[in-house]
């Protein structure tokens, strides 16, 4: 039996694919991933994502196993661990596609949201960058200043303006 045509490990042998997984065995992570892609995608699902973020949710927990193994501190308990950490992602890539305003006709939205939050966030935005901007010496704030104006100038008409060549 190939390596890759091997079943996956009974329950009392999950603690050795996982020690073997860290050493790098390539047929401890196809176990692994033969044994557990299913449930991570099964939960990852579970959150209303499309296919495509789905796969997206999982591929990233593999990578992050991959990344930190080292630091799972019970190899015996790696269900639980993939299972959270899937669950987290998915979570948070739910809560941020629930922000987003999806229409057909990008013409119809002007991309501003007028609610209470929308507002103080942008206060408080604008506020942070002022005093950022405060903090440059003169020539690169009044060059921040004419780079956020509204309407926009050109990068010619703001290079009049302070007597500067396009592109310094």
């Amino acid at each position: 039996m190939t390596p890759a045509s091997r079943p996956p490990a009974p329950n009392g042998d999950l603690f050795g694919v996982v020690l073997a997984a860290r050493a790098g065995d390539g047929a401890a992570w196809r176990t692994l991933i033969a044994r557990f892609d299913k449930t991570l995608r099964s939960i990852a699902g579970s959150f209303g994502l499309q296919h495509a973020d789905v796969d997206d949710v999982v591929q990233a927990t593999w990578l992050e196993l991959v990344r930190d193994i080292e630091r799972v501190r019970e190899p015996a308990a790696i269900a639980a661990w993939l299972a959270t950490a899937t669950r987290r992602r998915a979570m948070r890539l739910a809560r941020s596609r629930g922000r987003e305003q999806l229409i057909d006709d990008p013409e119809l939205s002007d991309g501003t949201d007028d609610g209470p939050e929308a507002s103080v966030i942008a206060r408080e935005r604008g506020a942070i960058l002022a005093r950022a901007v405060a903090t440059l010496p003169e020539r690169h704030r009044r060059l921040m200043n004419l780079l956020l104006t509204k309407p926009p100038l050109d990068y010619e008409q703001i290079s009049d303006r302070l007597a500067m060549p396009v592109g310094s």
